[in-house]
This record gives C-alpha cells, sequence and structure tokens, in this order.
C-alpha cells in the first residue's frame, strides 16, 4: 500500500501531452521562470517624477535603445514602465504617481457653512466663485420656501445689507475649477449645475460630462513634454 502511494506521488510530477481531437494538451501547467520584477516607488508629485527622470537614478531613462515609458492614465495617475526586455517580454513598472489632492463629493447638498468653507479651500479662483460665496453667505433660509424654480434657474432672496433683502437670480450653469489633479498643472475649469433648497442646503452638481479629464490629462502630458522632453521617453496619453 506504501509503496503504491509513493509510485503514485512520484508519477504526479511527470508530464505527458497527449492527443484530443487532433489537439496537444499537456498534463500538467507549466510555468515559465522569468526574471525577478521591480516594485515600483510611490511618489506623489510632478517634479519628483521629472526629477527622477532627469538624474537617471536607476540608468533607465537615458539608454538610447530602450525608451522610458510615461503613460497618463487619468488626471490622479501616471506611470512609468521600461520598455520590453526577455525572452518573455516582460515590462517593469518604476513609479506610480497620485497627488494628494482634497476630498470633493458632487451632488450632496451641505450646510451654508460646510459650502463656503469647501469653496474657499478646494477651488481655484474663477469669475464665478466670488459670486457663489456671496450668495451662500447671505442666504437667508427662511424665504428658501418661497423661491422661485422652474427647473432650470432659482430665484432666491440674499441679504443685500443692513435689515434688507433682495431677490437675485441663482447662475446656472456656473464655471468652477476645483482641485482635481497634478498641482503643477493648471486646473481644468467645468461647468456645474448650483441648487439650493429648504434648511438652507447647497449643492453642486457637475454638467461637462467628465470632459475636463481630457484637459487635465493632456495638461499633464503638456507638463512633461515641456520637462523631460527627450528622444529617449515617450509620454501616452
Amino acid at each position: 500500500m506504501i509503496k503504491e502511494a509513493l509510485q503514485y506521488v512520484v508519477n504526479l510530477g511527470k508530464t505527458e501531452t497527449i492527443e484530443i481531437e487532433g489537439r496537444v494538451y499537456s498534463t500538467s501547467q507549466i510555468m515559465p521562470v522569468k526574471q525577478p520584477e521591480t516594485v515600483p516607488l510611490c511618489i506623489s508629485t510632478l517634479s519628483s517624477l521629472v526629477q527622477y527622470i532627469k538624474t537617471d537614478f536607476d540608468k533607465v531613462a537615458l539608454n538610447p535603445k530602450n525608451p522610458l515609458v510615461i503613460h497618463v492614465v487619468s488626471p490622479t495617475l501616471v506611470k512609468a514602465f521600461t520598455p520590453f526586455y526577455g525572452e518573455f517580454k516582460q515590462r517593469d513598472l518604476l513609479l506610480e504617481v497620485s497627488p494628494v489632492l482634497p476630498t470633493l463629493r458632487f451632488g450632496e447638498y451641505k450646510s451654508q457653512e460646510q459650502f463656503v468653507i469647501e469653496m474657499q479651500s478646494k477651488f481655484v479662483d474663477t469669475q464665478d466663485k466670488p459670486l457663489l460665496l456671496q450668495l451662500a453667505g447671505n442666504l437667508k433660509d427662511e424665504m428658501i420656501r418661497t423661491m422661485e424654480d422652474d427647473g432650470v434657474s432659482q430665484v432666491a432672496t440674499v441679504k443685500a445689507g443692513v435689515a434688507k433683502v433682495a431677490d437675485v437670480v441663482v447662475p446656472n450653469p456656473v464655471t468652477l475649477a476645483p482641485y482635481r489633479t497634478f498641482l503643477e498643472v493648471d486646473q481644468p475649469a467645468s461647468k456645474f449645475i448650483f441648487r439650493i433648497k429648504e434648511g438652507g442646503q447647497l449643492a453642486l452638481f457637475e454638467a461637462d460630462g467628465g470632459a475636463w479629464q481630457h484637459e487635465a490629462i493632456s495638461n499633464i502630458k503638456k507638463y512633461l513634454e515641456n520637462e523631460v522632453s527627450s528622444r529617449n521617453i515617450v509620454i501616452l496619453s
């Protein structure tokens, strides 16, 4: 019994090929023996990526035969790869770059105070930003119930001075530029729908279909092209 069991174990290590209906199959899975893969560095700024390339820290960026590949994956992710190498066409991921950005939640109603704080701290100055701040800061909660709303624009009552009120048309859409990509490049502006509801709740809804992402990716690519222009570096987006 023991002898038969040992013989079975020995036979498990044998790999054979068999043919079934004209197709050749292996009795065991064969795995390629590849070269060890690198562990990518994780950084948060494009300037660090530029410094890595210019110093040629890992001796790959200035190799004339094997260009470094930079892939702008999204507004918040850039990757640096080596070209193919070895018999199994391996490609090493050298760096992953992701910016540290404030949390943005659109489509959620917020209090006047929270809305104003986020507008001040998470948005680049644009023409419509001061208008929204003024409106949000002077909105009279008790008058929101009588606010006019035709589904496109709203008319809200705000404080116009000491003991005075005035009706203003809520602007829609508004053009704003939140911090949504790397700080080394211009933050793309896009359209937002600004809405108000009872209780002094304010919200912004994205209204550009994500077009800002294409602009951000283009800005990142242009920045890298200007900083590390070289025939040995391929930048993809």
